[in-house]
């Protein structure tokens, strides 16, 4: 790994990152970033304070979308969810 690579710390093995900052959170994780991943990636300030695993996130997203009761509206909540957190997303369909 170069000195410019961070490991990314997920429930899998630890992957190496050279993107920092905005275009890092493309490759979303949300607010699953740990507080020492959030600083080494240079995403401190542009994420909620709060870590939150991404099972709370799904949980969450889950509240919201039952929340919607006109199927036209769920499918405006998913279509922007897969547009803005893929990784949160899949998450979703796959646990529900």
């Amino acid at each position: 790994m170069s000195a410019r690579e961070t490991l990314i710390e997920t429930s899998k093995p630890a992957v190496g990152v050279t993107l920092r900052g905005e275009p890092l959170l493309a490759i979303n994780k949300g607010t699953s970033f740990a507080h020492r991943e959030r600083k080494e990636l240079g995403l401190t300030g542009r994420l909620p304070s709060r870590v939150n695993t991404l099972d709370e996130q799904v949980s969450r997203a889950y509240e919201q979308l039952s929340s919607r009761h006109d199927p036209v509206r769920k499918n405006t909540f998913l279509q922007s969810l897969k547009d803005h957190n893929w990784v949160l997303y899949y998450a979703l369909v796959s646990k529900n």
